[in-house]
């Protein structure tokens, strides 16, 4: 069964990706709230049909889109529907920014976790909600 998540950074990773992913790992810590990372250590996914086909379905959380180490946009609900929508052509906005990866977290709570995640990336492309 394969898993979304995989742990840790490639070596492969562009230094402006990796930067993305952990740029606010820090900032909780900073403002003495609880630790707190935005998405778990992860290798970025390419964001295509086949890699997102891999995801079992009816995991529910949390996704970012990316493009060349900027958020596009945040999502949350069942992470492989969402983002298969996504790759169809779904949301104008985010098939004009045309994503090349994407991350995700599993969590039961993805309405908090997306209100969180919005909050903390800002990301700068798709969400118009916060």
């Amino acid at each position: 069964m394969a898993s979304n998540l995989s742990y840790g950074c490639p070596r492969s990773a562009t230094p402006e990706l990796t930067a993305a992913l952990f740029a606010f790992e820090d900032a909780p810590r900073a403002l003495g709230q609880v630790d707190y990372v935005p998405f778990p250590p992860q290798t970025p996914r390419p964001f295509t049909r086949e890699a997102i086909e891999g995801i079992v379905p009816g995991t529910v959380g949390v996704y970012g889109l990316l493009r060349e180490g900027r958020w596009i946009y945040i999502g949350r609900g069942d992470i492989r529907a969402r983002l298969l929508a996504h790759v169809n052509g779904d949301n104008a906005c985010i098939t004009r920014q045309q994503p090349t990866h994407y991350v995700s977290v599993r969590d039961l709570n993805d309405a908090l976790r997306e209100r969180d995640l919005l909050l903390e990336l800002r990301p700068t492309a798709c969400n118009q909600r916060v």
